[in-house]
This record gives structure tokens, sequence and C-alpha cells, in this order.
């Protein structure tokens, strides 16, 4: 079924055009006429369209980030502030749709955010930032990159929370959170478990040692270290990078970090899974037995805390 209008009122230049574009296409000068105004409709719609997505995809940026615990909290006056407009109207239209908002703007709300811009502009891969990442199996380089926000900045981190997987493997993911409260999510090959073979108990006895160097260099007062167990299903829901790990892990603290390597706690140690205390046995008589991880728990020991303690011993 179709629907006619009349329109009056059409300028002589517009017709003339018509009338061209309609021999060209070798047309009826009204089929001509229904085709450019569907083009024009059809492109505005477009339009529209393009930039709804966009505002609904920075306001569920804003609702991720303000739904976090211990975050800032950010209005769009805030945010137009921070990014150098000189006024909160146009970015106001940004985040409802009404307006606009060009990829200059949208860069600089993801880079005060500390999310994705591919993602606020083109919905391509994910909101939050999620690497790969493989500890280095040098105890103390792997606790200088652990309290690093990024490969230069040592001061910048805020909060570290390692966490361990409630599944048979026991995989571990890394958050890490700035004190400008952007986040960080690491994927790691690493396995808190026995479901390892000889490079993963390597890999392991290696990390036991960044525990316990970490738990010594008593960074407290600097960075707030905690460790967690999370399900399955909540590890998925992180892994998407569309949620923010903050909210995902907020009631799911756990003490292992400090306790899995440390002898003094073995008798709590099942307490956090089943096998955990086998586990601890099993990597320490490892550790014992490989000359470079025995002599750098030796120094870990003796506390030397950093590894420039180690070279200018030697």
């Amino acid at each position: 079924m179709t629907s006619q209008i009349l329109i009056r009122g059409i300028a002589d230049q517009t017709i003339t055009a018509l009338k061209s574009l309609a021999k060209q296409h070798n047309r009826a000068l009204e089929a001509e006429a229904r085709q450019a105004l569907s083009q024009w409709v059809d492109a505005n719609t477009a339009a529209d369209t393009t930039r709804a997505q966009i505002a609904a995809r920075l306001r569920y940026c804003l609702e991720e980030i303000n739904g976090a615990p211990n975050v800032t909290n950010w209005s769009v006056t805030r945010i137009a502030e921070a990014i150098g407009e000189r006024s909160a109207p146009a970015v106001a239209g940004w985040f409802a749709g009404e307006e606009d908002a060009p990829f200059t703007g949208i860069n600089a709300i993801a880079n005060t955010l500390g999310v994705r811009a591919d993602w606020l502009k083109h919905d391509d891969g994910h909101l939050f930032q999620i690497e790969e990442k493989r500890l280095s199996q040098d105890p103390y380089e792997a606790v200088d990159w652990l309290l690093r926000w990024d490969d230069e900045d040592s001061s910048q981190l805020k909060a570290l929370y390692l966490i361990r997987a409630k599944t048979k493997c026991g995989e571990l993911y890394i958050v890490k959170q700035s004190k400008l409260d952007h986040v960080k999510i690491y994927h790691t090959p690493l396995h808190i478990s026995d479901q390892i073979g000889a490079g993963g108990t390597a890999m392991l006895g290696a990390f036991f040692l960044t525990l316990k160097l970490l738990y010594k260099r008593d960074i407290s007062a600097r960075v707030q270290v905690s460790s967690l167990m999370l399900d399955s299903d909540e590890i998925k829901l992180m892994m998407t990078g569309n949620k923010h790990p903050l909210k995902i892990i907020r009631n799911s603290r756990s003490l292992w970090w400090q306790d899995i390597w440390d002898p003094k706690m073995r008798d709590n140690l099942d307490a956090y899974w089943d096998g955990c205390l086998a586990l601890h046995h099993s990597i320490w008589s490892y550790i014992n037995s490989q000359k470079f991880l025995k002599e750098s728990n030796e120094q870990i020991t003796q506390g030397k805390l950093q590894k420039n303690e180690i070279e200018s011993s030697v």
C-alpha cells in the first residue's frame, strides 16, 4: 500500500534539476521525485540511527562507571569541563542523541573515562581494556610490573586485584585500578591448581615467590592489594569487557594471595579450595629443587626486596 502527498511551492531550479535527473535515469519526473525524496529520508534516518546508537553507548559507559564502587562519579557537565569544552550543552546533546558527537570529542571522553574509544565510536570490541599478560618468572620483575599502572609509570596505581577463578584449573586474572579510577583487565596463562604441566609448575613456583615478595614489600600505604575468588559465570561476564570489573568483584574478597605461599598458614589453606594445601606442599618442594627459585626465596627472606639490592651485593 502506498500513500500520496501533494507538494506545492517547489522552486523552479529544483524542478529543472529533477527533470535533468529524470532524463539521465530514463524515469518520469514523478518517479525521479519519489526517488530523490526516498534517498533524502533514508540518509537522514541513517544519521539519526547512528547518532542514537553512539548516544546510547555514551550513556551506557557513564552508567557503568558511576555504578562501580569506590570510583569517581561523573556527570555530563564534569565531562564537558574535563575534555575542554567551553560549555556543557553540546556535550549533553551528544549523550542525548540530539547532536552529532565529533570523533575528537568521543576520543577525549574515552581518554578521560579510561575506556576504549573504538567501542564508543563504532561498537568495536569492548568498552574496557582487556589484555593478555604472562608474568615474568623473575619475582622481582613480576612485582615491579604488578605495581605499575603502565610500562613507565609506577606512581599512578591505586589498587591491584588478583582473581582466581572457582574452576578446576583456577585461572588467574588481574585487574588494575589507577588513581584516576581507570581500569585494565588482564587474562594470564597461569593456573593456581594442580591442573598444570612442567611449564605450569615453573610458572606457579615463580608466582608463589612473587606473592611473597609483594607481601614483604608492604606497599599497603600506597597500593591496595586484594585477592578474590569468582565463579565461572562472573569471569565470563568480566571478560566480555562491557561490564565494569569493580561491580563484578565487589563482594568476592578472599585472603588467598597472602596465605597460599606462607608455611605459617598451612592449617587454613584447604578452606580456600580443595587441594590448596597439597598444592602448597608441591610448589614449595619444586621451589626448593630449583636453583634460581631457591636463591630468590632466600634473598626475599633476607629482606632484599628490590632487584638492585641483589645486584649491588653480588
